[in-house]
């Protein structure tokens, strides 16, 4: 008759198995957490060229229902208007048409500005021609609540401007094209 030894007979895990177990899990966590910031990183980034799609989409459409006559006017020179928008991208108020109701100070999250400017001919660089019926329109937007985007933000007054934006801050430019299309439209 065969009999096991009391020792054989219990069956569990020694304090060093255990002990490594615990080791190879610990590291497996310190590499997942690790990857945390960068996840958050990206997931914020993601978020801000959402909203950065609807605020542009959002400023194209008013450009586009303004009378011609009045689209010059829409140019921040002009008008030192900043459109504000909340942190899902819906607009709030805007520097000239605050909103006494409902905290909108509280709720600026982005900043955009629109920047007009006549559009000119590719074909004539020389003289620089100007198309009567277009222009070229720079939505500039930025996080207001990050003071170095803010500084940059604020010096983007022109097309030059907007062009030597430094990098490294999180203002961008969203340049499109709007023309007259109505029979009033002078040709070139």
């Amino acid at each position: 008759m065969l009999s096991a030894s009391p020792s054989r007979s219990r069956a569990g895990f020694s304090l060093v198995e255990v002990a490594l177990a615990i080791g190879i899990v610990a590291f497996a966590f310190v590499a997942l957490l690790g990857l945390i910031p960068t996840g958050l990183n990206t997931f914020r980034q993601a978020i801000d060229k959402t909203n950065e799609t609807a605020i542009v989409q959002d400023l194209s459409s008013m450009v586009q229902v303004t009378p011609w006559e009045k689209i010059d006017a829409l140019d921040f020179k002009t008008s030192q208007e900043v459109f504000y928008y909340n942190d899902e991208g819906r607009f709030v108020d805007s520097s000239v048409h605050s909103s006494a109701t409902g905290g909108g100070l509280n709720q600026r999250l982005y900043g955009a500005k629109l920047i007009i400017e006549p559009l000119r001919r590719p074909d004539t660089a020389a003289t620089h021609e100007e198309m009567a019926g277009a222009r070229r329109v720079i939505v500039v937007i930025t996080n207001v609540t990050q003071p170095p985007a803010k500084a940059a933000f604020d010096s983007a007054v022109s097309a030059e401007t907007v062009s030597k934006l430094p990098t490294g801050v999180s203002v961008t430019a969203h340049p499109f094209v709007v023309t007259q299309m109505d029979a009033s439209a002078k040709s070139s």
